[in-house]
């Protein structure tokens, strides 16, 4: 089966998000990568397991004149990737923010992946990885330390929110014949009410 997801990368300037998407298409990383000043759209296909699976992904812009401008893309995703890096403390107590974002704007089921990028820098580390498990956990997100710059993580982490987009796709998909069966019976027991 091939299926089409929608995802949208999130989080302040400077944590990544560019070059950990670039990294996901295998291109490499690169020192001098510019701020997106500009939303960017990038498409990748995976496989898992049999099915096909084509994911849309829109890099947004972190800079704070950009956040409105942010919240319009965020309509009609399927799931989410909020970044921050683990040497910038703003850019993790900024996630409250996009986290929020998501609350106002979208499904409370959407699957949500945090990624810690720049794990590759650990004598800068200013964000333990506990702090980052802890608050995955309070915000029911999925969390990965990556690094766009050796490629640590970003791969799998990325693939891992594929699949749970994938599975609950496939779980939608299986009830609905159901709910289909559920009310053809329903229809019959209305019928045989008003038989005589």
């Amino acid at each position: 089966m091939e299926y089409n997801f929608i995802l949208g990368i999130f989080g302040e300037g400077r944590v990544g998000k560019t070059c950990i998407v670039k990294r996901f298409l295998g291109e490499g990383f690169d020192e001098k990568e510019e701020s997106s000043s500009d939303a960017d759209k990038v498409e990748k296909t995976i496989d898992i397991g049999k099915d096909v699976v084509n994911l849309e992904i829109y890099d947004l812009p972190g800079q704070e004149s950009f956040h409105s401008f942010a919240t319009n893309y965020i309509k009609g995703l399927n799931g989410v990737i909020l970044v921050y890096d683990i040497v910038t403390k703003y850019s993790f107590e900024k996630i409250d923010f996009w986290f929020k974002q998501m609350q106002e704007n979208l499904d409370k089921n959407i699957p949500i992946l945090l990624m810690a990028n720049k794990c590759d820098l650990e004598e800068q580390r200013v964000i333990t990885k506990e702090e980052g498990e802890k608050l995955a956990k309070e915000k029911n997100m999925m969390f990965y330390e990556c690094s766009a710059k050796n490629g640590e993580n970003v791969q799998c982490a990325i693939e891992e929110l594929a699949k749970k987009l994938l599975k609950a796709q496939q779980q939608s998909t299986k009830k609905e014949p159901e709910k289909q069966e559920d009310k053809k019976q329903e229809i019959k027991k209305k019928k045989k009410c008003y038989l005589f």
